[in-house]
């Protein structure tokens, strides 16, 4: 399962298109943006609950496969 996930990174990662090798970043970025502007009351609408339970999960899960990524390729 490790080994999917992984291959399915470094595919994306070695994409030709732009969009494919930097979704995840535009993704974590766009997710730091959200967080920052409901923090500091400058969106017109505050964040619910299901929004930043999402984002932890989004974050963590990043977090959690970069580690994943770097950890593999030294076991390499």
């Amino acid at each position: 399962m490790v080994n999917a996930k992984s291959k399915a990174i470094e595919a994306e990662a070695k994409g030709e298109s732009w969009l494919q090798r930097n979704w995840r970043p535009i993704t974590m970025l766009t997710f730091l943006i959200l967080v920052v502007c409901d923090s500091f009351g400058l969106l017109a609408f505050r964040l619910s609950n299901e929004a930043w339970t999402l984002l932890q999960i989004g974050i963590g899960g990043y977090v959690v496969g970069r580690s994943g990524e770097k950890i593999l390729k030294s076991i390499r």
